[in-house]
């Protein structure tokens, strides 16, 4: 695959199907690439990885929507999935987040909300609800109201 800027903006990638090695053009507003599951920095990069900020050892620096920290020659977005380890945690590579990290993604790129996530994620609480309620036990005697 070989991608180049077209006339009018858009990104026109040159394909060549692997298993009929026929090619094909295709042109796009926007491109997103499937690269793979393992963290590595996919060829199709390095035309443009002199724009890219990569962090003292050589990895993207990444932001909490996930996309890639860029020069500002660079004026899209770039975003990763599966490469931020370093910079989001052990969850990372988790597939059970994938669909939260391509809705973060996707409302980022858009640059609305496009598919609405939860403020908060967290299934587990250490506290007791607010206000604390006393659960009744056995022997205790009904409150006067359920009487």
């Amino acid at each position: 695959m070989a991608a180049t800027i077209a006339p009018d903006g858009t990104v026109e990638l040159r394909c060549r199907h692997g298993d009929s090695a026929t090619g094909s053009v295709v042109r796009a507003g926007a491109v997103v690439l499937a690269t793979g599951y393992r963290a590595v920095r996919p060829p199709v990069l390095e035309p443009i990885a002199h724009l890219i900020d990569w962090d003292e050892q050589g990895r993207y620096r990444v932001g909490l929507d996930h996309r890639v920290a860029t020069r500002p020659a660079l004026t899209r977005g770039l975003y990763v999935q599966n490469a931020e380890l370093h910079t989001h945690g052990v969850g990372t590579p988790d597939l059970g987040l994938g669909a939260h990290r391509a809705a973060a993604i996707l409302n980022a790129v858009a640059g609305r909300t496009v598919h609405p996530l939860p403020a908060r994620t967290a299934w587990t609480s250490f506290a007791p609800p607010s206000p604390a309620v006393r659960q009744p036990r056995e022997g205790d005697e009904a409150p006067a109201d359920a009487r």
